[in-house]
């Protein structure tokens, strides 16, 4: 965290009304910082360093607006914040971490959440994909 390495990190599990479940990890950072970790309802864990990210942050604001992750070159994951998610206590301190509730789905999965947690953040002042550093701000 402080040597503002880190862009998008997140844990997340959902359990769909099917029974399925996604439970895993997401970390993207610069250089060679990033891993995913994932697992279903068989118990299948698949890993990976070879994951991309970017994030896209509200206007003025700590927090994501979308996030979105890819593996392995192919399999695209997308963050799909609550609207009472936002953690601001977090941001008061230093160093600010937005940390945010949301979700977590495959780009496409069309299989309906029952429910979830999605704890985790981007930093807007690291960047907003791996080795595209970013820059702070002063919140209005």
């Amino acid at each position: 965290v402080n040597n503002q390495m880190h862009v998008v990190w997140w844990n997340f599990a959902t359990v769909y009304k099917d029974g399925t479940h996604d439970v895993g990890s997401f970390l993207v950072g610069h250089d060679n910082l990033g891993f995913a970790i994932i697992m279903d309802e068989t118990g299948r864990i698949r890993t990976s360093y070879d994951i991309e990210g970017e994030a896209k942050h509200k206007h003025n604001s700590y927090f994501a607006e979308s996030a979105k992750v890819v593996i392995d070159g192919e399999e695209e994951w997308e963050f799909i914040p609550d609207p009472r998610g936002e953690m601001t206590d977090f941001v008061g301190v230093f160093p600010p971490t937005a940390q945010q509730e949301g979700r977590w789905r495959r780009v496409g999965d069309t299989r309906e959440p029952d429910h979830w947690m999605a704890w985790g953040e981007t930093d807007r002042r690291n960047g907003t994909a791996r080795n595209v550093r970013g820059t702070d701000f002063k919140p209005v």
